[in-house]
């Protein structure tokens, strides 16, 4: 009797293993803008696995997933789309862009913000005011041309480079002893 319960447990075990273990199957496909041209670079991630892969220059892409799995696809600029996952071997996905102005974000030191966020003076200078500057060193067309900007010439050669000091030890009080 002892083995008998034995082997049904067993094949109990064995059964509920084989219903819960899903197989892992190769999801391919081609994601494309709301115009129809492809996407590159478009992440694709799989929610519980946690694989992931990025699209071609075409907009395709190959992951691996299990059924019933939520696959996230997102890009930069574009709306985040969520799919289930049911099993087909390819998805035709298509993102459309966001409504938010990318004009909104300021890129300062080693990261962004918010421009509403930002606090402090920010300069910026555009092409049409180097272009008309006669100078072919970068150092020396941006000479006078930002404020807090200090440029100083190693020596008087047109070729040599330059040192460039942005609101540091020319500010009042820096660099002074105490």
């Amino acid at each position: 009797m002892t083995k008998r319960i034995y082997y049904l447990l067993l094949f109990a075990l064995l059964f509920t293993q084989l219903g819960v273990a899903q197989q892992q199957a190769r999801l391919g496909g081609r994601i494309t803008d709301d115009q129809g041209l492809p996407l590159e670079g478009v992440t694709i991630q799989a929610a519980r696995s946690g694989h992931a892969a990025q699209s071609a220059a075409d907009g395709t892409f190959s992951l691996e997933a299990k059924q019933g799995e939520e696959i996230t696809v997102s890009l930069i600029g574009y709306e985040t789309q969520k799919v289930i996952y049911e099993g087909q071997s390819s998805l035709q996905l298509q993102l459309n862009p966001e409504e938010r102005s990318l004009d909104e974000v300021v890129v300062v030191g080693y990261g962004t913000q918010r421009r509403r966020d930002l606090v402090g003076a920010v300069e910026q200078i555009g092409g049409e005011q180097l272009q008309n500057r006669g100078n072919m060193n970068i150092s020396r067309a941006l000479q006078g041309a930002m404020p807090g900007l200090n440029i100083s010439m190693r020596d008087g050669k047109p070729s040599r480079g330059a040192t460039l000091n942005l609101r540091g030890t020319g500010s009042i009080g820096a660099g002074v002893e105490r």
